[in-house]
């Protein structure tokens, strides 16, 4: 119980360091090893800390949620320790996130299947730092980061940019796997079902992910 709370805290601690800036996306595409090796990042808090708690070891899935970490972290060195500070108790108040923001980060981080995805919530984390998007829409885009498949990514762009009479050529399998995500509005009409972008989706393109 300790471990665990001890590497919460290193979350928030690391996301609230200025030394976040010494990260770059180099250290999110090279070998886990070579990441560790580097004197920089182990004098971060949540690395330390990874090693003290040993998330980081033989386990491939704790390899997996360091790198997914560090990708996340590498994202958000680009906005400013004052900023994420400032990110960090807005969400202290925010459903969803009141006072457990580091069991948050990490429940997210954990249930995302992608290499591609950390980015993207981190992407979504800016937005909020930045007053682009709210408390709730961000935990929307959480879901439907979560549960978008990776091989659909690309598909939503592609159907927010869509007329009505487009999205009917659609495929039925990646229409379901936007809706599953929280990404369409459904209306009757032609006599079929009628996908339509929704909020979420709106935000999803207008902030860049995918």
């Amino acid at each position: 119980m300790d471990s665990n709370k001890n590497f919460s805290n290193a979350v928030v601690t690391t996301v609230r360091s200025g030394d976040l800036g010494g990260l770059s996306k180099y250290y999110a595409e090279i070998a886990l090893d070579s990441v560790l090796s580097e004197g920089l990042l182990r004098d971060l808090p949540i690395v330390k800390t990874l090693v003290a708690v040993g998330r980081i070891g033989l386990s491939i899935n704790n390899q997996i949620f360091a790198k997914k970490l560090i990708s996340f972290l590498c994202q958000l060195s680009e906005l400013s320790p004052q900023v994420r500070a400032e990110m960090i108790d807005r969400l202290d108040k925010e459903e969803g996130f009141r006072q457990q923001v580091g069991d948050r980060l990490i429940e997210i981080l954990d249930r995302v299947d992608s290499h591609a995805k950390p980015e993207m919530l981190a992407k979504a984390f800016r937005a909020y730092a930045a007053g682009q998007i709210d408390g709730d829409m961000l935990n929307r885009l959480n879901n439907a980061i979560e549960k978008l498949p990776h091989y659909e990514i690309k598909a939503v762009r592609l159907f927010h940019s869509a007329t009505v009479e487009e999205r009917r050529d659609i495929a039925g399998t990646t229409l379901g796997a936007l809706t599953a995500a929280g990404l369409t509005n459904l209306a009757s009409g032609w006599d079929a079902l009628i996908y339509e972008p929704n909020a979420v989706c709106n935000a999803f393109v207008a902030i860049g992910l995918g």
